[in-house]
């Protein structure tokens, strides 16, 4: 926002010394005439204050059809967004600025001589500008082509939150998870049916510093750091979710009875773990804790992270009958649930057999059903909406700049029209003069660009947070940004040169 309103400064600025350039010859008339310079300043802030609130208020039209776009476009979960819109203080700051613009740029052209700076300024916060849409668009290209580790369609997803207070002991919260398993798993056509703690993309509910690790009962041979993430599940998981068995095999319905049941760990926990070696037969522990599972299968990596980060290493262990099981130690462990079922059956169909089991259970109980196609597509929307909010800002700075850029030349070519003519009269070809024209471009778009480095790396740093997989330094998105200023300040500056290229020296001295 800062960005676009000081190349819109800029502009102005800009457009007030053509403009007063371009009046030069009648404010010398209206002084011959016997007007006083008060009086011609007095008519220049008129002029200027009724283009200033014209402005103005075109561009509160603007905003607010911005505004209506960006809750339109926006994803869920921003508090209070819908009510969104432009209330007294915007509007009163509007005003300000608007007079603030039509009196303070109407005086600095009697002592400003910088047009070139502020071609330079609106280059350079351009260039910023367009390598912070680059990088997020790089971003989300990248987000939506990393694979999933699972297939989503046909799966259907019903989440659901105990009451504490009906259901305040653990065994009646493992009850209504297993019944609810054998209910659906009773469905006629209903296909694949699991149940866990939580479902991928969404972040696990559970997980421990991945230094506490051990591998049959010792520390690995390279510590690792960060968080492990881990989830119980039931053996139908992988199949429901369509998550690969790269290695051993998947759980039983006989691992769920085991008192220290197996595990199985993702491809990113057994490279960090064993690299190339085959983990299966292997224990994995936890230190401090007596009991060391057996692993028994390697997984595909799935997404994890919920889209807001990079996903995690991940291990699983099967959903114990036991309601005093280890894996459930901690407090209303058993209280968050979900059921995974891969079907046949038309979304619409599965999720209304999804609820009405669940209501035949417990009708005051409140549950979340969706497809896993909807979770997945879901988070690709907030990168989206941030990529889509940071292009349309760029996209305003570069229209901005490109009529800075003609604006400026314009000027520039009307103002040494003798000076063209003369150099024509003296033998100089039409494309020499559009050259000339272009060369000063040029200068001004290679200045911009050095000093919109600075701007860009300031600009990619502040966004690091929501470039997943991209590298602040991508020179993909970097090139395309210098790409696109390049080509649009060159068509900015080609009709100026062109107009420039078709002066006369007769048309010149007729002019002066």
């Amino acid at each position: 926002m800062l960005a676009v309103l000081l190349l819109a400064c800029a502009n102005v600025m800009n457009l007030m010394l053509a403009r007063s350039y371009a009046r030069r010859r009648e404010m010398a008339i209206r002084v011959a005439l016997g007007a006083s310079r008060w009086q011609l300043l007095r008519l220049a802030l008129t002029e200027s204050l009724l283009l200033a609130g014209a402005g103005g208020a075109a561009g509160v039209a603007l905003a607010l059809a911005m505004v209506r776009l960006f809750v339109r476009i926006a994803p869920e979960g921003i508090p209070r967004l819908a009510a969104a819109t432009l209330d007294w203080r915007v509007l009163a700051f509007t005003l300000v600025c608007s007079l603030l613009a039509g009196v303070g740029f109407t005086l600095a052209p009697r002592f400003s001589r910088g047009r070139a700076f502020l071609v330079v300024t609106q280059f350079a916060l351009s260039l910023a500008l367009l390598t912070g849409a680059g990088l997020l668009g790089r971003a989300l290209w990248k987000f939506q082509q990393k694979p999933l580790g699972m297939e989503t369609q046909q799966v259907v997803t019903a989440s659901l939150s105990l009451s504490a207070q009906r259901y305040g002991q653990a065994s009646q919260q493992l009850a209504f998870a297993e019944e609810l398993e054998q209910r659906l798993r009773s469905v006629p056509g209903m296909g694949v049916v699991a149940m866990g703690d939580s479902y991928p993309p969404n972040v696990p509910q559970r997980s421990r510093p991945a230094m506490v690790l051990q591998i049959d009962g010792r520390q690995p041979d390279k510590p690792m750091r960060g968080p492990v993430v881990w989830r119980a599940v039931s053996p139908g998981y992988f199949r429901a979710l369509g998550i690969r068995i790269l290695g051993g095999r998947p759980f039983t319905e006989q691992d769920r009875s085991e008192k220290n049941g197996p595990a199985i760990v993702s491809e990113s926990l057994a490279r960090r773990l064993f690299g190339g070696a085959d983990p299966v037969g292997h224990f994995l522990g936890i230190q401090g804790l007596p009991q060391r599972s057996p692993i028994v299968g390697v997984a595909e990596n799935v997404r994890n992270s919920g889209g807001t980060a990079p996903d995690d290493p991940e291990y699983y262990v099967p959903r114990s009958h036991a309601a005093d099981a280890g894996i459930y130690a901690a407090p209303n462990e058993l209280r968050r649930m979900a059921a995974i079922v891969r079907t046949p059956m038309a979304p619409d169909a599965a999720a209304r057999v999804l609820r009405q089991t669940v209501a035949g259970m417990d009708a005051a109980q409140p549950v979340e059903i969706a497809t896993l196609a909807q979770s997945t597509a879901r988070l690709a929307v907030r990168p989206r909406f941030a990529a889509t909010l940071l292009a349309l800002f760029a996209a305003i700075g570069l229209a901005l700049a490109a009529f800075g850029l003609y604006g400026v030349l314009s000027f520039v070519v009307a103002r040494r029209t003798r000076e063209i003519g003369v150099r024509m009269a003296l033998g100089a070809t039409p494309g020499l003069i559009g050259r000339m024209v272009l060369r000063s471009a040029g200068r001004w778009l290679a200045l911009g660009l050095v000093c919109g480095l600075g701007l860009s790396v300031a600009v990619s740093r502040a966004l690091g947070a929501l470039l997943l997989g991209v590298s602040a330094a991508d020179p993909v998105a970097w090139a395309a940004a210098a790409g696109v200023l390049m080509a649009v300040a060159f068509a900015a500056a080609w009709f100026p040169s062109r107009r420039a290229a078709r002066v006369g020296p007769m048309e010149a001295l007729r002019q002066q």
